[in-house]
């Protein structure tokens, strides 16, 4: 279960019935751990107590000598065990697997085995958590300036504070902040969301600080932090006054003008939106490439995570060079076949359940399995989360083809369902471990999915004038999801029929446009509905292509045309975000004047955040431009670029993307 950030003041009490059957294993005790640190809190046998006020995190041992398998039943899960230590809720080597329980009245009972099979007498553990909690307030303790070129702190203030630019002059804001999993800024620089630490002011890559070249002056930087379950929780807001000093400020340059540029439709292709590809298949358009991963190639042994088979598949047609989508999976619908390792029933000892239609299902619900799958959910945000590539990971591991659902699997005439519990546990997997990366979930309209907070969704049976997709846009729609994450999916298979009538309802009516805007997606999977230039579809499904996700138009740029010796330039763009979502990812915004040759004069980061301009929202990007090198009486272009953070940077290994990822071109006619 989701719990908040806490201070606990719970406890339990331990309380122990022993009886001892002649000649068969037993378990002897109880002991509580510290599932942090491996520590023994308390070890009980007919009664005792722990404080959980500073280990929130623990599992519970049954002490079984000479035993070869302990079975645990009970309402905290069902679970077997073969080998020491026995652990409620399972353990990798000298590791313990997390419990965080609920306040609530547990009981207990672990069965002990002889090599022989014979079981000792059950033992029976009730466990009774106390419900005294109190949700931590999330806090912004002070405001940290940072060498953005060093990473080093410069100095940390509480209200006030001074910096000089002279032998800093590029820098960032960390807001040091704690019970917090989200920072909104807000002041003299605009608004930005930081949804993970460090929270940076201007953004930033892992231990990467992105630069702020401030003026000379002082600015007013509001930080409020949000935590608790599902970051509903609201801090008090904090602020910085900081004065920036020891810089010279240029002269300012003439009376500046308003340059007007034609606005288009927008570009045929630009990141992060539009109709994307995947399943092996290439379009020119995409910019975005779905795959999904099965887990027995990523895992094909306990514990052995192959990357190099993830690599392979991220290099398939449909996603190479392109930001990717990518989807972990066990079951593979209703057919009769499991991506999932062999290792995971074989060893683990999770079950492969038979249907009433023949068909086999894996059981989800399983203790075990839940405790695999966040293993590999761990290791794959280790490796991926922060990847400059990622466009989401979506929430799978559970159900047919990871869409958290059982296919209507019956047993015995009863239907099968995937718990809110193992669905909580791999919930909370993903939005622990994947502190960078969107996620995205499939269903808006129920729960734990939605009141998730920070998650988009995906739609993967995108049909018009389909009750299952119209239920889709309509939840999102009321519910505001898509504010949080971007929403994407895919058409399911469609025959030939079925796709040329809702070819037809999609690109000639307005269906379309009308399902785009309901849900604000950003990226769609077209499958059958993918037409090329030689379709009269075409000019219809380009035109929904560049409706998805954002798109950025310049209404007028100002700025002087003619500078003196010494005078600086002074620019302000003004536009409007003319797509139907936001951009979801804090990409940097430059201006330079180029010459003839289009090297940099002058160059300088424009401080806006981007990605909180909603659909019909308006941005200004604004900076000085120093001259460093100009030459007297030589014309110089002024240009501005939307660059993925790092893009411009040497980099040690190559991103693997292709160059036109990793730049926005604006909605206007302009030359690039």
């Amino acid at each position: 279960m989701s719990m908040p950030a806490l201070s606990r003041a719970c406890s339990f009490a331990l309380l122990v019935a022993l009886s001892l059957p002649s000649g068969a294993q037993v378990v002897n005790s109880f002991t509580v751990v510290n599932a942090d640190t491996g520590a023994d809190i308390t070890t009980a046998r007919t009664a005792g107590s722990v404080s959980l006020a500073s280990t929130p995190r623990i599992n519970v041992r049954a002490n079984a000598s000479d035993a070869v398998k302990v079975v645990f039943t009970g309402d905290a899960g069902s679970r077997t065990e073969g080998s020491a230590p026995f652990a409620l809720k399972g353990n990798s080597g000298a590791t313990y697997h997390p419990w965080s329980p609920t306040p609530r009245s547990y009981a207990i009972t672990a069965t002990a085995y002889n090599a022989a099979g014979v079981a000792g007498q059950p033992l029976t553990l009730k466990l009774l958590v106390a419900s005294d909690v109190v949700v931590a307030r999330p806090t912004v303790n002070s405001f940290t300036v940072v060498d953005a070129d060093t990473g080093k702190d410069i100095a940390t203030f509480n209200g006030a504070g001074s910096v000089s630019i002279a032998t800093t002059p590029r820098i960032n804001v960390r807001a040091n902040a704690s019970d917090t999993s989200k920072v909104v800024f807000s002041g003299s620089l605009g608004t930005r969301t930081e949804g993970a630490a460090p929270f940076a002011l201007v953004g930033n890559s892992g231990a990467t600080y992105y630069p702020w070249s401030p003026a000379v002056g002082t600015y007013s930087i509001d930080a409020t932090p949000y935590g608790g379950t599902g970051g509903n929780t609201t801090g008090a807001l904090a602020r910085l006054t900081l004065t920036v000093t020891g810089g010279t400020a240029p002269p300012p340059g003439p009376n500046p003008l308003s340059h007007v540029y034609p606005a288009t439709a927008g570009p045929d292709r630009n990141p992060h939106k539009g109709w994307n590809s995947g399943w092996g298949i290439a379009q020119p358009e995409s910019s975005v490439g779905f795959q999904y991963l099965a887990w027995r190639d990523f895992e094909p042994s306990n514990g052995t995570f192959d990357f190099d088979k993830v690599e392979q598949i991220l290099a398939r047609a449909g996603s190479k060079g392109q930001h990717f989508v990518l989807r972990l999976h066990c079951d593979w619908g209703s057919a009769d076949e499991t991506r999932c390792p062999a290792w995971i029933y074989n060893e683990v000892g999770v079950r492969r359940l038979r249907g009433d239609n023949g068909k086999a299902l894996t059981d989800f619900n399983d203790p075990r399995y839940l405790d695999e799958a966040v293993q590999a959910i761990q290791a794959l945000a280790q490796r991926y989360d922060g990847d400059p590539r990622v466009h989401a990971f979506q929430l799978g591991v559970l159900g047919c083809w990871g869409e958290w659902h059982a296919c209507g699997f019956t047993q015995n005439g009863v239907k099968y369902e995937i718990t809110d519990a193992s669905k909580n546990r791999i919930l909370q997997a993903y939005k622990t471990n994947f502190r960078r990366a969107p996620i995205q979930g499939r269903y808006p309209w129920r729960e734990p999915l939605t009141s998730a907070g920070f998650i988009g969704f995906h739609n993967d049976y995108f049909i018009p004038n389909n009750g299952h997709s119209n239920d889709f846009d309509a939840a999102l729609a009321a519910g505001g999801q898509w504010q949080n994450g971007p929403v994407g999916g895919e058409v399911p298979p469609r025959s030939s029929s079925q796709a040329d009538s809702e070819k037809a309802a999609l690109f000639t009516t307005a269906t379309g446009r009308t399902m785009i805007e309901t849900a604000r997606y950003s990226t769609m999977l077209p499958h059958a509905y993918r037409v090329d230039a030689t379709s009269a579809y075409y000019p219809a499904y380009m035109q929904l292509h560049r409706l998805m996700g954002y798109n950025f138009r310049i209404e007028q740029a100002v700025f002087a045309e003619t500078l003196g010796a010494g005078q600086n330039l002074t620019v302000r763009l003004d536009g409007h975000n003319v797509g139907v979502a936001r951009l979801y990812y804090p990409w940097s915004a430059q201006f330079a004047l180029l010459d003839a040759q289009g090297r940099p004069a002058a160059q300088a980061d424009a401080a806006a955040d981007l990605t909180v301009v909603e659909p019909a929202g308006a941005f200004s990007l604004a900076a000085a431009l120093t001259p460093t090198r100009f030459v007297a009486g030589t014309k110089y272009r002024l240009a501005v670029r939307l660059v993925q953070p790092g893009a411009t940077a040497a980099k040690a290994k190559p991103w693997g993307l292709d160059a036109r990822n990793a730049y926005i071109l604006f909605a206007n006619d302009l030359p690039t």
